[in-house]
């Protein structure tokens, strides 16, 4: 259905194999089959780790549960190994493919969330000019983000930028 909606076409099972053929034969020179046949069709065999979005998403959870335990910088480690799987936006490829909207909506809102919470550990390790240029970009892109506002006007008060935290609260008022 993600290829051809709800009316494929008489050669849609041959398509398939032919593509997944194809895929086999590029993955020739691996050690193992990463295509797997199944009962209803084929199987991607790796370990999670291997994809992008799972290890930013253990590594970015692991990263705000460090930030609330207090571990500012084991906070940071994890979290700037998250958002370095970034290359994009999510699913750039497929952007206007059905089955890929929802996923990259919630990846795209937990790489904002992860970028707050990397914010917070950097305010909170004192590292108020870092944290303040990633909010202040931060904001620019999702003007609506409270947290990022209030981490920003945080982080430039913190840094002895009274002027330029009121501000922020002003812009973000408005």
């Amino acid at each position: 259905e993600a290829l051809w909606g709800g009316t494929p076409p008489p050669t849609a099972t041959k398509a398939i194999q032919n593509h997944v053929a194809r895929l086999r034969a590029s993955f020739a020179s691996l050690d193992r089959e990463l295509i797997e046949t199944t009962p209803g069709g084929y199987r991607l065999a790796v370990d999670p780790e291997a994809i992008d979005a799972v290890a930013f998403e253990r590594r970015a959870m692991e990263g705000r549960r460090r930030l609330a335990a207090g571990d500012t910088a084991a906070a940071v480690d994890e979290l700037t190994d998250a958002l370095a799987l970034w290359r994009g936006p999510a699913y750039a490829d497929v952007a206007d493919a059905e089955f890929a909207l929802g996923e990259a909506a919630r990846l795209s809102e937990l790489r904002w969330m992860a970028t707050e919470d990397f914010a917070e550990a950097q305010v909170e390790r004192g590292g108020f000019e870092l944290a303040s240029a990633d909010l202040s970009r931060l904001v620019q892109d999702q003007p609506g983000r409270e947290r990022a506002w209030g981490l920003l006007i945080r982080a430039l008060y913190a840094a002895g930028r009274q002027r330029d935290a009121l501000a922020a609260y002003q812009q973000a008022r408005r």
